[in-house]
Formats: structure tokens, C-alpha cells, sequence
């Protein structure tokens, strides 16, 4: 188990910065919102959205309370247990614990 902390009312990795960072200087919801908000506005029918990269869940949560079903896709440990407590209630997620590539086989993934 990772030890995940919660900052702003998200749950993320202890080792995670970039998100206490950027919540300790603005409002947590407004995290992307713009991209989010062009993508949510783009799609006529809100049925079915893909995440990739989904991380602790900062762009699925938001989709999640529009869309249908929501399909995320995380390859690290810690942001799938931190995702995982984010979005804990929302049955229209499916997350899976792979990287997405345009080639199928595996690959060493590294986080620094």
C-alpha cells in the first residue's frame, strides 16, 4: 500500500508535488477546467469518454458526473490507489492498470 495523503479535498501519493503545489496556490476545481470544459462541450452525446493518463483522477472525476461511463488508464501503483480513493461512489468508472501505446508489448516505466 502507498501512502497517499490528502490535500484539497484529493487523495494523492506522498511523493506527488506538482498537485499540492498548484492547490496550494489555486482552487482545486479549476485544475485544467478550461481543456476540460472544451473537451466536455466538443462531444454532442456524453455516453462515453476516455481518460489516458488518468493519474489521481483530476480529469475523470469531473467526467464521471457527466458522462455515461468513463474508461481511465493508469500504469503507476500509487496514482491508481490515490484515483481509486477519489473517484471511491462513482460506479460508471472502469480503471484499468495498463499505459496505453500504439504497439502492444510491455515496457520498463520509470518515475522520477
Amino acid at each position: 500500500m502507498t501512502q497517499l495523503i490528502q490535500h484539497s479535498g484529493w487523495y494523492m501519493p506522498a511523493r506527488e508535488t506538482h498537485f499540492q503545489e498548484y492547490f496550494a496556490k489555486q482552487k482545486h476545481g479549476e485544475y485544467q477546467k478550461r481543456q476540460r470544459d472544451n473537451a466536455i462541450v466538443n462531444c454532442r452525446e456524453h455516453r462515453v469518454v476516455v481518460d489516458v493518463g488518468a493519474n489521481i483522477g483530476t480529469w475523470a472525476k469531473p467526467f464521471a458526473e457527466v458522462f455515461d461511463t468513463v474508461h481511465a488508464f493508469e500504469p503507476q501503483n500509487d496514482c491508481r490507489e490515490a484515483f481509486e480513493e477519489n473517484l471511491e461512489g462513482f460506479g460508471n468508472v472502469k480503471l484499468y492498470d495498463v499505459a496505453l501505446s500504439n504497439h502492444s508489448g510491455t515496457a520498463d516505466f520509470y518515475v522520477t
